[in-house]
């Protein structure tokens, strides 16, 4: 099968698909590869990097209309969609619930989808998503901390614990990973954290796998409402399988945030945990709704491309395998219902407190 690895156009994407040992993995299994010319630029990855593993380099058009599979990071842009030639199959982090008019357009040129954000393996994982879901809650954590210091505009607090002043406090909404992640890296940071999560066996396992560090709440309004109250930094990290974020904090509870608070919603590629939430790019990252701080951007991992992009690449590959085999079945699109999509665009996500863990996976993918 001829497979195609496009470079990636969205704004502040760093990453890409498949790095060099991949594709000769690939190339050694009888596929075709075509990469674009600087696909691996940012990754400091030169082209003659993907020739020497097997790769034929190619310009735009070529790997959008000659590629049988293509293999993405990011969803396509609306101006790249009239690249794809029909009758292909496309991998990416699609996320089409929250994106219908993607969808529609895909559909409209004959493209099939494999959103890597549903893959999931023999034990329920979500094993590519969980690549670049843990490393987002963890630089979600950072990107919280550091928009707090005065240089980043905020109000000058430090999102850690220093021995003679109280510590802050992070609320992390969904405990998958994360949500695990983000616990992991405040927990390092000794800030007094409290976790939301609707499944009380997930809930005991965040717990003991944190050595009791966290508080740990189950799941209602009342324990959202008692993880915002004072809350430096709040990480929306509620996902659902199949569907959009559930909307777990409406605009009403922002003032339940400290003073010059922040908000990380790594679910905002889904449509977000917060009413207040819009997507944001690392360029023009935050801005302000109701006197609290917004932190938004959905390919957050791209912050750290080199990592993101390993992770990715190897948990990629058994699946680019196997939908170049033609073993496609149960791998089909399960992105979400038209009742999903009716939801998000009625509203009636608005207090959706119940998740349990085999529905609820971490934003981001990636990605936060």
């Amino acid at each position: 099968m001829r497979i195609g690895v496009p470079r990636e156009t969205a704004p502040g994407e760093t990453r890409v698909s498949l790095l060099p040992a991949e594709v000769a993995a690939l190339t050694c299994a009888g596929h075709e590869l075509l990469v674009e010319h600087r696909a691996g630029a940012h990754l400091g990855l030169p082209d003659e990097a993907y020739s020497s593993a097997g790769a034929l380099m190619v310009d735009r058009d070529a790997v959008f209309g000659d590629a049988e599979l293509l293999v993405k990071v990011e969803p396509p842009l609306i101006e790249e969609v009239p690249l794809f030639s029909g009758g292909q199959i496309l991998m990416a982090f699609l996320d089409l619930p929250a994106r219908p008019g993607l969808r529609s357009s895909l559909a409209d040129v004959g493209v099939s989808t494999l959103p890597l954000e549903t893959l999931t393996d023999a034990n329920g994982e979500l094993p590519v998503l969980a690549s670049q879901s843990g490393l987002a809650g963890r630089l979600g954590f950072l990107y919280g901390m550091y928009n707090l210091l005065g240089p980043s505009g905020g109000p000058g607090f430090y999102a850690g614990g220093l021995a003679g002043v109280p510590s802050a406090k992070v609320a992390v909404l969904g405990g998958g990973t994360a949500g695990a992640g983000a616990a992991r890296a405040a927990v390092g940071a000794r800030a007094r954290v409290v976790v939301v999560e609707e499944d009380a066996a997930a809930a005991v396992r965040l717990d003991e796998s944190l050595g009791g560090s966290v508080e740990v709440l189950l799941s209602c309004e009342a324990s959202v409402r008692a993880a915002l109250a004072g809350a430096h930094i709040v990480l929306g990290c509620a996902w659902v399988r199949g569907g959009v974020s559930p909307r777990l904090v409406d605009r009403s509870m922002m003032g339940m945030v400290a003073d010059g608070g922040m908000i990380v919603d790594l679910a905002i590629r889904a449509g977000g945990c917060f009413e207040t939430s819009r997507p944001t790019t690392f360029d023009d990252s935050v801005f302000l709704d109701e006197g609290v701080r917004h932190f938004c951007v959905p390919n957050l991992p791209a912050a750290a491309a080199r990592p993101a992009t390993g992770l990715l690449s190897r948990s990629l590959l058994p699946w680019v395998l196997r939908a170049a085999h033609g073993d496609t079945e149960g791998m089909g699109e399960s992105g979400g219902s038209a009742a999903a999509e009716e939801r998000a665009s009625s509203g009636g996500r608005r207090h959706a407190f119940r998740a349990s863990s085999d529905r609820y996976a971490s934003g981001g993918g990636l990605n936060l």
